[in-house]
This record gives C-alpha cells, structure tokens and sequence, in this order.
C-alpha cells in the first residue's frame, strides 16, 4: 500500500513541475499555418514621436487570402487602415506601403513586430502621413 501512495505521489509531483507550453510563443505550434498565432483582436498601447502621451485603439488581425505568409493589421495605427506583414515564425515585417488605396492614400507606412508571448505582440514602425512619426506600440489579447 505504501509503494502505491508513494507512486501516485511522485507522479503528481512530476506532473506539476512539467512546462506549461502554451505560454511559450517559441513551443513548437500545433498548427500548421504560422499565422494563427496573431489572429485576434488586440488592444493597442502606441507611443509616438510626436505626441505627448500613450495613444490607445484596437485591431484586428486576420490571414491573408492572397499569400499564405501574409496577415491583415486592420486599423492599424487607429488610422482606419489596413496594412499587410509578412510572417517569419514569431515576427513579422510590414513592408514600405501605401496606407489606404488608390485615391485615399494618407501616407505610408513600414516596421516589424515580434510575438513576445501568446498574449503580447511588440512592435515598432514609422509612419509617414504629414511628418515622419516613429512608433513603438504593445497588442495585449
């Protein structure tokens, strides 16, 4: 009786001390597509050159249909705007780009942000609409 309250014990003491994966953005992903890790509704926490405090919004950021590397920021910057990144693993790259289309053109835009866990991307990116604007914003789930 002794060898199996002592067996059920180790067991459960083994099994607490294990990793807790899922918190890990590096664990290895259970899907395919890399993607999905970014897909969400995030809250957004920017910090601009040019204004004084913290600017905070929304977006939304969804797959691609065109390149299956490719995801959608929309409303990126609170601009009402979508942009599209290129995904490397647990980083993107927001390539130089138009921000609006064809006669709505405000300006342009181009950066990177890194999945620093499952719940928390970081990025940086500079915005040229009126003036160059450097950025440095936090999408918390």
């Amino acid at each position: 009786m002794k060898k199996i309250v002592y067996f059920i014990f180790s067991a459960i003491i083994i099994s607490s001390c294990a990793s807790n994966s899922k918190d890990d953005p590096l664990a290895p992903s259970t899907t395919t597509d890399g993607r999905d890790r970014f897909v969400a509704a995030w809250d957004v926490t920017e910090n601009s050159s040019l204004l004084l405090e913290p600017a905070t919004h929304k977006v939304t950021i969804s797959k691609s249909s065109a390149l299956s590397t490719e995801i959608i920021i929309d409303n990126f910057s609170d601009l009402q705007k979508q942009v599209r990144a290129t995904v490397n693993g647990n980083t993107f790259i927001i390539p130089l780009q138009n921000l609006g289309k064809a006669t709505e053109i405000i300006g342009q835009t181009q950066g990177s942000g890194t999945l620093t866990s499952v719940n928390k991307i970081s990025l940086t990116y500079t915005n040229t609409i009126s003036g160059t604007d450097n950025i440095s914003a936090t999408y918390i789930k």
